[in-house]
């Protein structure tokens, strides 16, 4: 428990918002710590880029929601509950992406977005 709560606080440290919105994907990080060891706490390249592209598709529909509605001028219930399905999606996803970006370091971090980007 000790170790969740420093992965969340360095998470909440590093990019903003409340430690126990962290507190989740740290719960699952220190098990794996315990369990594998130390090496386990970073992901992997790839699953980093598999959750940006997730989250950005997310962002995507949340924004393709809205546009759509801003089209026609009004919002149906069924819009309204589409759209906050979506930015819940969206916005935990982006929780998920901060938590682990959080241990890596700024160089790793900037090194992926470069690699990413291309």
């Amino acid at each position: 428990m000790t170790k969740a709560w420093e992965i969340a606080r360095a998470g909440q440290k590093k990019f903003g918002g409340r430690v126990k919105e962290y507190f989740a994907e740290s719960m699952r990080l220190a098990w794996a710590i315990i369990k594998k060891g130390a090496n386990a706490l970073k992901p992997s390249k790839e699953t980093v880029f598999d959750l940006v592209r997730k989250t950005k598709a997310a962002a995507l529909e949340y924004h393709n929601l809205e546009a759509q509605a801003d089209k026609k001028g009004f919002k149906t219930h069924d819009d309204i509950l589409k759209s906050e399905k979506a930015a819940r999606k969206a916005s935990e996803l982006n929780k998920q992406l901060k938590s682990m970006l959080s241990l890596f370091t700024e160089e790793e971090r900037n090194a992926m977005r470069n690699e990413f980007n291309q």
